[in-house]
């Protein structure tokens, strides 16, 4: 039998037991473990809990994106653990993804105990605070044998709540751990109910002490009004300081729960905008503080009234104003009567456009109900839905998902919005200044992240909406075109599914998107199937080719914005996610196996050959975790993304291909056998049934290990046709 946790036997371990207790407690089911020494305790009794699954990666940056590609996939926050020194900075650069692609994430970083830090002994950094600003809550713990077992679950009960709450992320925290650093004895484990746990395969439930008591339960508050100029942070209510954790002066710990929301209250209160087009201001509503952005040339504004402005409103009974600012810069919008919704008043404008980006929430379930809502506000409105593939947009309405093996553990969204448009080439169809100046919108309804599409971009900031609405439940402000008009910070499925009683059944708008995404499609279409297998053919096989129920993670460069040009808006159901957050080439392969280890279909990593490389070792840790993961890597000898930068054609001035494209040589089909890596190559005289051949048995197997379909194609043709498809595009359309 374990020792009993909370007896004197070994306060190390019984308090990180409880740790380990208050984490299942809270819905937490992995955790990934890189080895070390100083973290003996922490692995060990993390390892020991029955109901948590333990992953184990040799190296910290790959561990880092495997626990982000897991929560990705579940909306679950994994647990990372590593020892002391520079093992705890090679999780930045996931950390900062989660950051700022709002991923749940609990770091464990192992320390020395503070007589020992300064000092110049071995492996010892200073880790307090390591990651910054990135997370949202951090705390340099005391001594794990000076905490008590009740505390070491506070711990985790906080952690838990901080990386899930309205604005998820990482939480870090650094345990200081002194010698000796092995149990005492048995490594206690403390009983943790939760039946929706799964019990690591092959391991039979341990004989446990009684449970602690019932978990905290962790109410939600209501979003904190915006700081005033000059503050960095509004001041919210805080949980009770962790040992070590240091609190503010005169700054008093808040229990974990915090006050309720006024019921039925769940959104910031909106700025008011006319009922009808060409109206001013509305009745009892005051201009805003907050300067409008200039026109873009030829852009009609109603009568005295500036571009886009953000309306105030009185402020909210009790609620204070810094000196010299006025009342709160979002001001409330009055809604139709009898309708509460925060839309209400925009709906009848025609040309409205719905724009669904990445991460607008955690997990594949939870992006997938906020894209049902969005379909249903498309369907009732009759707006064109414009979304890349990794939004959730693309093959929302496919056929069954179900995939091989069991159900995927993040299950399917709604099928909702089935008369909603969803325009599949928004990307090739903005870009031209005629179609982007005929397709101008008065109103836009923006959720998640900001979208990759460039020209989307570009369409907004030159023909500036009257009305540009985000749905922004995590207060992020992701605006870098300054266009937004009506801020709200609420729950986007609440505010969408509120806003979709139906409107209009037909609409000469609506008619005119689906149009002309028609006609680009074929253009586009035509164009590929008359040339080699280049990475346009590649990624619309890829699409036709998997089955249903995949999970297709894309990488940052090229294969995210292939995706978005060349994915069909129908078609089998298929998931897609991509790490937006940050954007960057490093960890996709380690992301794309954390997605493996919780989704039970075929996973697909579309990926580049340098961001391959760049995570090369992930290749070989598939196989040793039991995981099967399928690669489909186009390969042009280098960042083919650059070639199509203005400097590109200034080469030979700049040695443009030494400096960006940095073709590297490398026979990356050398690889085939080495760690369950396993390798099948395609080149442009393959025909593009091959590749959906061998792309088909490759989702087919189940083989721990890696099948890579190395898709070589010719950077400077892949350019040309590019262009000749953008070309295609603008003839069909004019």
């Amino acid at each position: 039998m374990p020792a009993e946790p909370g007896s004197a036997a070994d306060p190390v371990y019984d308090t990180v037991a409880f740790f380990a207790a208050g984490l299942v407690e809270h819905g937490v089911t992995d955790v990934v473990i890189s080895p070390g020494s100083r973290s003996t305790a922490l692995a060990l009794t993390l390892h020991a809990q029955p109901r948590l699954r333990t992953w184990i990666q040799l190296d910290e940056r790959s561990a880092g994106f495997f626990a982000l590609g897991q929560a990705r996939c579940t909306g679950r926050p994994s647990v990372l653990v590593c020892t002391s020194g520079t093992a705890a900075a090679n999780y930045l650069p996931a950390i900062i993804e989660a950051h700022h692609a709002g991923v749940p994430m609990i770091v464990c970083t192992a320390d020395r105990p503070p007589e020992l830090r300064g000092w110049g002994s071995a492996q010892t950094i200073d880790q307090v605070k390591i990651y910054g600003a990135t997370t949202r809550w951090a705390a340099d713990l005391a001594v794990a044998g000076d905490l008590t077992p009740t505390q070491g679950r506070m711990i985790a009960h906080r952690a838990a709540a901080s990386a899930t709450g309205v604005d998820p992320g990482p939480v870090h925290l650094n345990w200081p751990l002194r010698e000796p650093l092995e149990p005492l004895g048995v490594v206690p484990v403390v009983d943790a109910p939760n039946p929706d746990a799964p019990v690591a395969p092959g391991e039979t439930e341990r004989p446990v002490p009684a449970a602690p008591a019932a978990p905290v339960e962790i109410e939600r508050p209501v979003p904190a009004a915006p700081a005033a100029p000059g503050e960095s942070e509004r001041p919210v209510p805080a949980a009770p300081a962790a040992p070590g954790d240091s609190t503010a002066p005169g700054e008093t710990a808040s229990p974990i729960s915090a006050a309720p929301a006024v019921p039925g209250e769940i959104e910031r209160p909106v700025p008011a905008a006319p009922a009808v087009p060409g109206d001013s201001t509305a009745p009892g509503e005051t201009a805003s503080p907050v300067p409008a952005a200039p026109a873009a040339p030829g852009d009609s504004s109603a009568p005295g009234e500036t571009a886009s402005p953000i309306s105030a409103a009185p402020a909210a009974p009790g609620e204070s104003t810094a000196p010299g600012e006025t009342a709160s810069p979002i001001s409330a919008a009055p809604a139709a009567p009898g309708e509460s919704s925060a839309l209400a008043d925009l709906k009848p404008y025609e040309r409205g456009v719905v724009i669904v980006g990445p991460d607008a929430a955690a997990g594949i379930e939870a992006q997938n109900e906020v894209v049902a809502a969005a379909l249903d506000l498309g369907a009732a409105t009759a707006w064109p839905v414009v979304g890349e593939p990794i939004s959730g947009t693309r093959r929302a309405r496919g056929g069954s998902a179900g995939a091989p093996g069991g159900p995927s553990r993040a299950p399917r969204r709604p099928r909702g919005g089935s008369a909603a448009t969803v325009i599949a080439h928004a990307d090739h169809l903005l870009r031209h200044a005629d179609i982007g100046e005929e397709l101008r919108p008065d109103v836009v309804v923006r959720v998640g992240g900001t979208p990759t599409t460039k020209p989307l971009r570009l369409w907004l900031e030159a023909h500036r909406p009257t009305h540009v609405v985000l749905i922004d439940p995590a207060n992020r402000w992701n605006d870098p075109s300054c266009v937004v008009t009506r801020h709200l910070v609420a729950g986007p499925v609440t505010v969408l599914t509120e806003s979709a009683g139906a409107v209009r059944r037909e609409s000469v708008w609506c008619e005119r998107w689906k149009e002309l995404d028609r006609i680009a499609g074929r253009a586009i279409s035509d164009e590929i199937n008359r040339g080699p297998l280049l990475s346009a053919l590649a990624t619309s096989v890829l699409a036709e080719a998997v089955p249903a129920g995949t999970l297709v993670m894309a990488s940052n460069s090229m294969p995210v914005r292939e995706l978005d040009s060349f994915v069909p808006a129908e078609g089998p159901r298929i998931e897609f996610v991509g790490n937006r957050g940050a954007g960057g080439i490093d960890g996709i392969t380690s992301t794309a196996l954390g997605l493996a280890s919780q989704h039970e279909g075929p996973v697909v990593l579309f990926i580049g050959d340098i961001a391959l490389l760049h995570d090369l070792g992930a290749l070989f840790g598939a196989a040793r975790c039991g995981l099967h993961l399928t690669v489909v890597c186009v390969n042009n000898n280098g960042g083919g993304i650059f070639s199509s930068l203005p400097i590109a054609s200034r080469g030979e001035e700049f040695d443009f291909e030494t400096l960006f494209r940095t073709p590297h040589g490398l026979d990356l089909a050398g690889f085939d056998g080495v760690g369950g890596v396993r390798i099948k190559r395609i080149n442009e005289v393959t025909s593009a049934s091959d590749f959906a051949e061998a792309l088909g048995s490759a989702c087919e197997s189940d083989t721990p290990g890696v099948d890579v379909v190395l898709v070589s194609v010719d950077p400077d043709a892949d350019l040309a046709q590019h262009r000749a498809i953008a070309t295609a595009v603008k003839d069909a359309v004019s």
